[in-house]
């Protein structure tokens, strides 16, 4: 029932493509997108939870499932 639902976080979902990938050599799998799955060499396999700037400065946070909720420089994070 609404009566027990509570709005954590309010956001917008929006696309940011890794440093270097223009969206014209990028398939719409592989962006990296608010709830998308990704993985990471280190972290393992995680979900995006929070995308905050633009270009190289980017920066994703990402609940992984064994690591729990890490921030990442998305230039420099090299998820798949």
């Amino acid at each position: 029932p609404e009566d027990f639902l509570e709005n954590v976080r309010a956001f917008t979902a929006h696309t940011m493509l890794p440093k270097g990938i223009s969206e014209s050599n990028q398939s719409g799998n592989s962006l990296i997108k608010l709830g998308k799955r990704v993985t990471h060499k280190k972290f393992g396999s995680g979900t995006v939870i929070t995308i905050e700037g633009q270009g190289e400065s980017a920066r994703i946070q990402v609940n992984f499932d064994d690591f729990g909720d890490k921030w990442l420089v998305l230039a420099y994070a090299n998820l798949s």
